[in-house]
């Protein structure tokens, strides 16, 4: 009884858009769900006589390895072709780094800080994280606000912010350095900042006078709504 319980109400928790971070009803539901599907199958007196043939158990052991490795292998497949190409496949990054950001790492590396903060488009955001340096919007275990600030990215790096909110994102959260591409709109909000690096196609601000800010405290505006304010 309690594992049909357990995993009905994750599912249906899971599938609540108004819970605070749904996704983590799926932790352990799948051992949940195999203990469930067991205990039942247990209690089904014509599946536990075939379970008892060793021909139907053989058979149905190995139909059910064929049927997982065969996705399996494939997967592995598409994840070494795709990774080793320059562009995107699938919606996933591919696993060869631009020359630019291999570069713009090692000049962090050298002159840069890990306890400032870099904005960075969200394709290179997780990599400058290997500084090792605090990266605006690079992992969502980095933050409780990870949806929120790949949001406020993208809109930096689309161009489609005021001055006033381009400001207020950058001193808000105490950004000190900003990587975006040489041609990018995003460049008009970074006024006040030095230029650092050159690359080929990006180029690396530093604002000299920002420095990351104490974390705020997180408080429910409406149910599965929550925002960062200042003590």
């Amino acid at each position: 009884m309690v594992d049909s319980c357990y995993v009905i109400v994750a599912v249906i928790g899971y599938r609540m858009p108004f819970l605070p971070w749904p996704l983590h009803f799926i932790h352990g539901l799948y051992y949940a769900a195999v203990i469930l599907v067991v205990r039942k199958l247990e209690t089904t007196p014509r599946l536990v006589g075939l379970w008892a043939n060793q021909r139907w158990r053989l058979g149905f052991i190995i139909l059910l390895v064929g049927a997982a490795l065969a996705p399996h292998t494939y997967f592995r497949y598409l994840r070494y072709r795709n990774g080793a190409t320059a562009t995107e496949a699938f919606g996933e990054d591919p696993a060869v780094a631009p020359l630019d950001e291999v570069r713009a790492i090692a000049w962090l590396r050298a002159h840069g800080a890990s306890e400032k903060l870099i904005l960075a488009p969200l394709e290179n955001a997780p990599w400058m994280a290997t500084v090792p340096m605090h990266s605006f919007a690079s992992h969502w275990i980095f933050s409780l606000t990870e949806y929120q600030q790949k949001c406020q990215s993208m809109a930096f790096f689309q161009g489609t912010l005021s001055d006033t909110e381009s400001d207020s994102l950058l001193k808000s959260y105490g950004v000190r350095y900003v990587l975006a591409p040489a041609m990018s709109p995003a460049l008009r909000y970074i006024r006040n900042a030095e230029l650092r690096w050159t690359g080929e196609r990006m180029v690396l601000y530093e604002l000299p006078y920002n420095d990351m800010r104490p974390l705020p405290r997180l408080t429910r505006v409406v149910p599965g709504v929550y925002r960062w304010k200042p003590d």
